[in-house]
Parts: structure tokens; sequence; C-alpha cells
């Protein structure tokens, strides 16, 4: 299986055809492993974890230990 996407037909200018096959990178995979990985990092994330963390009484651990 090949798909390939005319990119022209969209935006009628000529960029370069996507051309996906089964050997190369998923790139709708690499978008969400970034986005995991962004939010998972994000300062708010960490400010969640550390209300958490007060809320139930769970023992405070350093910003940077985890990161």
């Amino acid at each position: 299986m090949k798909v390939t996407v005319d990119w022209a037909v969209f935006w009628r200018i000529n960029y370069s055809d996507f051309t996906w096959t089964p050997n190369s990178i998923d790139s709708v995979l690499v978008e969400l492993l970034c986005l995991a990985h962004f939010l998972a990092i994000s300062p708010d994330i960490h400010s969640l974890e550390l209300a958490i963390h007060k809320e139930f009484g769970f023992p405070h651990f350093a910003a940077e230990s985890i990161r």
C-alpha cells in the first residue's frame, strides 16, 4: 500500500508530494508522542501534581528529581 497526497490540489501551489509507505515514519504518531511529551513536562501539569500531593498528604518531591 502506498499513499500520495498532492498538496497543490488543496492550496493551488506547487509543493512536493507527501508520500507514505509502511516503512516510513508515521507522522501522526510522531505528533501524538510530541503532544504527550510536552504535556507531561509542562509547568501547569507540574503545579497540578504538587496540588494533588498537597491535597492528599503525599510526600512532596523535588521539582528537578522527576524532570
